[in-house]
């Protein structure tokens, strides 16, 4: 299965390439001389193995999974059913992905944004089920328990879920986060709460844990997050300037918060040939004035031939980055953004 073909929900990529004949930035559909590279291939071989899990449970009477960062998920009897409503039995197998950090959540997830706002974020997480190599779905009515670490969590975390806004003029698609109870004001379907649970004595017996609980009742994305709730009048939009021959079929540019574990996708506008915080005339993300960020940007310019920036800076209003991203190889720039 292919996640990062709907980890491009998150995105917004084209895709890129090693030249410097290049003439100049065009935008995807008014091409006059191709931009070289595909960005999404260097996304597709990231991969997700070094935040995936599988596990293999039986399912008749629910199963308990703790992965790697020790979160606990708790999944009901009769939990899943295939496509023609048939409630599974015996052994699924189960894929778990986790993105906690600002670089993780770069590579392999959604930005934290609920349209034209920021979230911070406690974590993205991923679940799919199989059974004979087939997908199955949660059954109406059941719900999935998640506990998750967190040492210093903050109050008003709520639950998301991943949806996806069409600009009705370009059709342009933007993903983003839907609040799962449909009210931003409210804040009570994640807590914060304290656990001692007992795994498989060969695996260490009785843990305990600190953080979020929440329930789920759905399978694939979800995310904990904060709504940033920040004044119209303390946001400003950003721009990214980039020399000729960077565009959206060759190059992602992105806006990393060091403040709190946020990050957007700043998409390359072809009115002013720059990368921007606006996405379609209806959607844009503003930037809180005074925030400390890095900016990021990531360019395929040919086959195994990559192209990397990375800025600090503070925003000022209507701020303008101007960078001039350098050759490096892809595990170099794999390292620094999974160190951000």
């Amino acid at each position: 299965m292919n996640l990062f073909k709907f980890g491009s929900f998150l995105l917004l990529l084209g895709l890129i390439g090693c030249a410097e004949d290049v003439d100049r930035f065009t935008p995807d559909e008014r091409v006059e001389e191709p931009l070289v590279g595909e960005i999404g291939r260097f996304f597709e071989a990231v991969g997700t193995d070094a935040f995936s899990e599988t596990f293999n449970e039986h399912i008749d009477w629910g199963t308990r999974i703790i992965t790697q960062h020790q979160t606990i998920i708790d999944i009901p009897a009769e939990a899943f059913e295939d496509d023609a409503g048939n409630i599974c039995t015996g052994i699924v197998e189960i894929q778990v992905i986790e993105l906690r950090t600002p670089g993780e959540i770069l590579l392999a997830g959604i930005q934290t944004t609920s349209y034209d706002n920021l979230l911070s974020s406690a974590g993205e997480f991923y679940l799919s089920v199989r059974q004979n190599g087939q997908e199955v779905n949660l059954r109406p009515g059941k719900q999935i328990r998640w506990r998750v670490n967190d040492p210093d969590p903050q109050e008003r975390m709520e639950l998301w879920y991943p949806v996806s806004e069409t600009d009705p003029v370009t059709g342009q698609v933007v993903r983003t986060w839907d609040d799962a109870d449909d009210d931003p004001d409210t804040w009570d379907n994640v807590m914060i709460t304290e656990w001692e649970v007992f795994q498989d004595s060969t695996q260490g017996g009785w843990i305990t844990g600190f953080g979020y609980e929440c329930w789920s009742d759905s399978l694939k994305w979800i995310n904990i997050d904060l709504f940033l709730d920040i004044p119209e009048e303390d946001r400003t939009d950003v721009c990214v300037d980039l020399p000729a021959g960077y565009g959206n079929v060759n190059t992602a540019v992105f806006l990393v918060f060091h403040d709190f574990n946020g990050i957007i996708h700043l998409p390359g506008n072809p009115e002013t040939m720059q990368f921007c915080n606006y996405y379609t005339q209806f959607i844009t993300v503003g930037v809180p004035i005074g925030a400390p960020v890095s900016f990021v940007v990531i360019s395929e310019q040919g086959e195994d031939c990559y192209h990397f920036a990375l800025s600090e800076t503070v925003i000022e209003e209507n701020h303008l980055e101007m960078l001039s991203p350098e050759k490096l190889s892809f595990e170099e720039i794999k390292e620094i953004i999974m160190g951000l």
